[in-house]
């Protein structure tokens, strides 16, 4: 798998994706009522926690067999999905839930679309000169380069197969970025972009470095997402 950068997905193509993420969400709900930045932000950890609680259940994809009993030509696009007839629905529906719902690979994509939902919210542009922030010992080094790598420090391996490097880092730097973006709303919302993108960073490295196909599984959840109930059944 080739690794994967902001850079390579495009300022449009960033810009796109979280306004469509956003709008979807809207209309399904997420954004009625009194929002707040706090609640948003619970609801990127949420989505981490539920990943480290799949890692330790051992909950992985299984990509190769949900996608040989699918289509993949009406995977493509929500707009291609959406002409597809109910019993498709069903069938793509089914072997999800079986197959990649609430795995590791399934929560970091919630993690992503909840970034990029917020990113869509304060309408972010993904300017190229943004400074990124390092894993230092709690703050920050800068840089004016485009945003692309961030390594990890590899201390920790686990023991069953595939074993996913960095996973401990990974959680404790995105609740730190968690709070930063809390405590960047007062600055104004191109500091909270700035911070939020360093989040999507950190989660793009993950899959890159333990070779989770990452903007498959993104796809894939904003397809059921689609046929999911307004707020997915919850309250917000």
């Amino acid at each position: 798998m080739a690794n994967l950068s902001l850079v390579d997905l495009g300022q449009t193509c960033l810009i796109n994706l979280s306004k469509r993420i956003f709008e979807g969400n809207k209309k399904r709900g997420f954004w009625e009522g009194i929002q707040t930045h706090t609640k948003k932000l619970n609801l990127i950890e949420s989505e981490i926690n539920e990943m480290f609680e799949a890692f330790r259940a051992g909950k992985l994809a299984n990509l190769e067999v949900f996608l040989a009993l699918n289509d993949t030509n009406y995977l493509r696009t929500i707009y291609e999905f959406a002409k597809e007839e109910n019993e498709l629905k069903e069938h793509f529906v089914l072997t999800f839930e079986k197959n990649v719902k609430d795995t590791v690979q399934d929560e970091l994509a919630d993690a992503f679309i909840r970034t990029m939902d917020f990113l869509g919210y304060i309408n972010a542009q993904f300017e190229q000169k943004y400074p990124r922030f390092l894993r230092t010992h709690g703050y920050i080094s800068l840089t004016d380069a485009s945003i692309d790598k961030i390594p990890f420090n590899h201390s920790h391996k686990f023991t069953y197969k595939p074993n996913y490097i960095g996973i401990d880092e990974f959680v404790a730097t995105m609740k730190s970025n968690v709070g930063s973006i809390a405590a960047s709303q007062y600055c104004g919302d191109k500091a909270t972009e700035i911070f939020l993108i360093a989040a999507l960073n950190e989660i793009i490295e993950f899959a890159n470095i333990n070779d989770i196909e990452l903007m498959e599984h993104v796809n894939f959840k904003l397809l059921y997402n689609s046929t999911r109930p307004f707020k997915h059944g919850k309250t917000f």
